[in-house]
C-alpha cells in the first residue's frame, strides 16, 4: 500500500502536540468520500481530530487528489469523517493498489557534505523500476546515483541534494532479491503512474523558499497556503531557529 506522488499535506492534531503529514492512497475502484468513511472505519481505532480549518483543507486535499484515504506512514489508512480522521479496518487496506514505496531524503549542503535536511518522504517508484534496465537493478544500492536518479527532487519542492533509499522495497515487491529480478517479471507487473506525475496540481498550495538564520545557513521549501503557515512550518522543522527571508516562487 502505498501514497501517491503528491506533495503532502500538513496538518496538526487538535488534542495531541502531533503534526501529520498526509498523502492520498490510490485505491481499485472509486468510493464516495461519505460510503468510503461509513463502510471501512474500524470500531475503536485512532481517532485524530483536527481543527475545522484542517479539517477543511484535507477535505479540499482529498477532493483535488480524487481520493478518500490518507495516509502518514504508509501504513495505516485514514478517512475523513464529520470533521475528523478515522483509523480504517484491514479491510480497506486490501482495496490499496501495491506499489513500490522509496524512501525520499532531502538534503542540504554543509561544510561540503550533503547531510539530511527533512523528514524522509515516501514515494512511487514503481513505473520507474519497471522502465529501469534490468542490468542497472540487478546492481543497485540505497543512495546511488542510478537509485537517486528514480525521484525528481522537484517534484517534491525540494531544490537540493537528496537520497532515496529503495532497494529493501524493490525486493519486497518482487518477492526476491535484485539479481534474480527477470525482465519477464518487469513486463508482467501492472503497468503504473509515473512517479514524476502529480494528480490535478492545479489548485496546489504556492511553494515557499525560506532562508533559516543558522550556522551554517540553510533553507527549507515548503507548500504553504501563505507566507504565516510557511513560517510556522520552517519552525516545526527548525525548532528554534528564525526565518530570515521568505518569498513564493509557484
Amino acid at each position: 500500500m502505498h501514497s501517491t506522488n503528491v506533495a503532502p499535506l500538513h496538518v496538526r492534531s487538535n488534542v495531541d502536540p502531533m503534526m501529520y503529514s498526509l498523502q492520498p492512497v490510490p485505491l481499485r475502484r472509486a468510493f464516495a468520500p461519505a460510503a468510503f468513511a461509513e463502510a471501512h472505519a474500524m470500531p475503536g481505532g485512532r481517532v485524530i481530530d483536527l481543527h475545522p480549518d484542517d479539517a477543511f483543507r484535507v477535505a479540499k486535499y482529498l477532493e483535488r487528489n480524487r481520493a478518500v484515504a490518507l495516509t502518514s506512514d504508509g501504513a495505516t489508512l485514514f478517512a475523513l469523517q464529520d470533521g475528523v480522521l478515522v483509523e480504517c479496518a484491514p479491510s480497506a487496506h486490501a482495496l490499496a493498489r501495491h506499489t513500490i514505496d522509496a524512501q525520499f531524503i532531502p538534503m542540504d549542503w554543509v561544510g561540503g557534505q550533503a547531510v539530511p535536511s527533512g523528514a524522509p518522504e515516501r514515494v512511487d517508484i514503481t513505473h520507474a523500476v519497471m522502465q529501469m534496465p534490468l542490468a542497472t537493478l540487478h546492481q543497485l544500492t540505497d543512495g546511488s546515483p542510478e537509485a537517486n536518479a528514480l525521484v525528481d527532487p522537484e517534484d517534491r519542492a525540494h531544490y537540493g541534494p537528496h537520497q532515496v533509499v529503495c532497494v529493501a522495497a524493490i525486493t519486497h515487491y518482487f518477492g526476491c532479491d535484485l539479481v534474480s529480478i527477470t525482465s519477464e517479471m518487469q513486463a508482467c507487473a501492472t503497468p503504473r503512474r509515473p512517479a514524476s506525475l502529480v494528480l490535478d496540481d492545479t489548485d496546489q498550495e504556492p511553494l515557499w523558499m525560506l532562508n533559516i538564520a543558522s550556522r551554517p545557513a540553510r533553507s527549507f521549501s515548503c507548500r504553504a497556503g501563505d507566507i504565516i503557515e510557511a513560517i510556522r512550518k520552517a519552525g516545526e522543522m527548525f525548532p528554534g531557529l528564525p526565518v530570515s527571508g521568505a518569498f513564493s516562487i509557484a
